[in-house]
C-alpha cells in the first residue's frame, strides 16, 4: 500500500531537542554521512475524520514528557503499486551511540535552508 502525508518538521525539531540519542549516525558505502532517526510507520484500525488512515512515529522507547512522536498523519495514495518493488538497501556500516551536533545547512548562495538550526 502506497500513503502520503506531511512530515511534522516542528515535532522533528522537539525530538532532535529532547532525544540528541536517539539519532544515529551512519555512513554509507560511498563514505557520506547520514543522520537517521528510526521510525515506525503503522496502519490505523479505521480511517479518521480527515481521511488518515497511517501515521508516522519515532521508535523511542522512553519519551521525555511533552515530547510527542507522532510525525506525520499519511492517507492513502491513489497510485497503488502493481508489483513488488525492490528490497531496500541496507546499511553496511554499523551506526555510531554517540549523539550527533550538526552544523547549519545552507545552499550555495548562503541563503539558510528550512532546515537551519534544526540540529542545534
Amino acid at each position: 500500500m502506497n500513503y502520503y502525508g506531511q512530515l511534522d518538521i516542528t515535532k522533528l525539531n522537539a525530538l532532535v531537542n529532547a532525544h540528541p540519542e536517539a539519532f544515529k549516525r551512519v555512513t554509507f558505502k560511498d563514505g557520506v554521512e547520514h543522520i537517521l532517526l528510526p521510525i515506525d510507520i503503522r496502519e490505523k484500525r479505521e480511517e479518521d475524520a480527515h481521511g488518515n488512515a497511517a501515521y508516522i512515529r519515532a521508535s523511542i522507547k522512553e519519551l521525555k514528557e511533552g515530547v510527542s512522536p507522532y510525525l506525520a498523519d499519511l492517507r492513502v495514495s491513489k497510485f497503488q503499486p502493481t508489483e513488488q518493488g525492490a528490497a531496500p538497501v541496507v546499511p553496511q556500516n554499523v551506526p555510531s551511540n554517540e549523539p550527533f551536533t550538526a552544523e547549519p545547512f545552507t545552499d550555495n548562495a548562503g541563503k539558510m535552508d528550512l532546515i537551519n538550526g534544526l540540529f542545534q
